[in-house]
């Protein structure tokens, strides 16, 4: 599974998450479902951060709360047989789902999400920016236009799939924890 989220920020103490997006999919990249949410975080969304992601405080004004989309998200997590998960930066992500969870005392069974981004730099690709996108046109993977959680979710599993990341032991991955034990 590819997971990705959008936030008003790079903050996870102060900036909330906008967006939730991921997609399950087979070995060879077939994919089984996929989850997507706007979150309403009841704050204003700076305009330098909507030039990133394109999500408007219109977009989100009539959306759920991050407590109510969490709670859907983890049951379709749930029917997973097993919650392999990866994120691009997966230390961004996992943060900012730390701290959305803890302040809005959910409750959530552990969990962690596998870094592409560090599997990238262990196999040593040869690309100047790491970034998902410089990373996306290294591998020529399929034009998805926007910076939308859904989207680099796909980037995510395209270059995990061409970096030969189903062959690597998950056991032997760097993976950031999510809820407590």
């Amino acid at each position: 599974m590819a997971l990705d989220v959008e936030t008003t920020g790079l903050s996870p103490e102060k900036d909330r998450i906008i967006e939730i997006g991921a997609i399950r999919f087979l070995e060879n990249g077939d994919e089984i479902s996929r989850f997507q949410s706007l979150i309403n975080p009841r704050m204003i969304i700076p305009y330098r951060v909507t030039e990133i992601h394109g999500i408007r405080n219109e977009d989100v004004a009539g959306e759920r709360l991050f407590g109510e989309v969490f709670r859907e998200f983890a049951a379709w997590m749930g029917q997973c047989e097993e919650p392999f998960c990866l994120a691009h930066n997966a230390r961004f992500d996992t943060a900012f789902l730390g701290s959305e969870i803890e302040r809005n005392n959910l409750e959530c069974d552990p969990w962690s999400v596998a870094c592409t981004l560090e599997l990238v730099r262990r196999k040593q690709v040869p690309v100047k920016s790491k970034s998902l996108t410089s990373l996306a046109n290294h591998f020529n993977l399929e034009r998805i236009d926007g910076h939308r959680a859904l989207a680099d979710c796909f980037r995510v599993k395209g270059v995990w799939l061409r970096i030969c990341g189903p062959d690597e032991p998950w056991d032997e991955l760097r993976r950031y924890p999510i809820g407590k034990a």
